[in-house]
């Protein structure tokens, strides 16, 4: 007889169909995102060129003590506008608030300082 379904036999004689593979359970964590690779890329005092990116964040964790020397991109990429050397200050925050406030700026070389710049340059790059 062809007429007859796989398990349907099984089932009129009153026998069971067993599963081959165990059920699994769902999982909720299975996901997980790509790297962002934030954070500071030069430290204090590092000689940089203009376009060097100095600090890679979400929001303002450090702000740009002037707009001459860095500049910040629209996802809060803080990145030097001029040559020289990077600094970090911090300072209290207004009135009323606890906590300090970062700030990045690129101090750039003194005019007799040029030689120093290249050789900092020379020292990095060998």
């Amino acid at each position: 007889g062809g007429g007859l379904a796989p398990g349907a036999l099984l089932r009129a004689l009153g026998g069971a169909r067993f599963a081959t593979k165990k059920a699994g359970g769902t999982s909720k964590n299975g996901r997980d995102s790509n790297p962002k690779y934030l954070g500071l890329k030069k430290a204090g005092g590092q000689p940089v060129q203009p376009g060097n990116i100095i600090v890679r964040q979400r929001g303002k964790k450090f702000h740009c003590k002037d707009t001459h020397s860095v500049g910040m991109g629209k996802d809060h990429t803080i990145y030097a506008l001029v040559e020289g050397r990077v600094k970090f200050t911090k300072v209290a925050h207004r009135l009323g608030r606890k906590g300090y406030r970062s700030f990045v700026e690129v101090e750039p070389y003194l005019p007799r300082d040029v030689n120093a710049a290249a050789a900092a340059t020379r020292q990095l790059s060998r």
